[in-house]
């Protein structure tokens, strides 16, 4: 498995990402793609205001028709283990542009991801998420390293409130700045 050095060393260089305010949540969420081998992933983290990870989420999905189809479903997953875990004052981001006009504009989508576009906006309408923004990736890395790791065939990740693997805690606090 990748230590993610790399990734680790940008991230230190580029201090972008913000924690939510105090009492918020924050989801970072993000899809990987494989075009040699048609292969969709996501990578999910909700993450306080200290910068400490609550859950975080990697793992291949089935071909969702398009990257905005796998960004979308990306969003879908991390709200509905918020919602499952009775998560509140959710703020979510993405660096997927079309993802995030496709859940907060009116309009409906097509096809399977306007489905899952239409889920998504349902959990929007309740009490416990205060927005979908855009963010750069360089604010979004953590997000972004769990999606390209799950493109592999034997990578998968599933983390609630527990110790985090070496290599991303050194991630996660290099992006915070802890």
């Amino acid at each position: 498995m990748s230590s993610g050095g790399d990734l680790v060393a940008r991230c230190c260089y580029r201090q972008n990402w913000f924690p939510p305010s105090r009492g918020q949540l924050r989801l970072d969420v993000d899809a990987g793609f494989d075009e040699t081998n048609n292969r969709f992933s996501i990578g999910v983290v909700v993450r306080d205001y200290r910068g400490r990870v609550k859950w975080a989420k990697a793992r291949a999905i089935r071909n969702p028709g398009s990257v905005k189809g796998a960004e979308i479903t990306a969003i879908w997953f991390g709200l509905e283990f918020c919602m499952e875990n009775d998560f509140s004052n959710v703020r979510v981001y993405s660096d997927s542009i079309q993802a995030i006009i496709a859940v907060n504009s009116p309009g409906e989508e097509r096809g399977t991801k306007g489905a899952i576009a239409l889920d998504v906006k349902d959990f929007l309408n309740g009490p416990k998420f205060l927005s979908v923004s855009h963010m750069r990736r360089t604010a979004n890395l953590v997000a972004h390293k769990l999606a390209h790791l799950a493109l592999s065939s034997d990578f998968s990740l599933d983390l609630s409130n527990s110790i985090l693997p070496s290599w991303l805690d050194s991630l996660v606090s290099c992006d915070f700045n802890i």
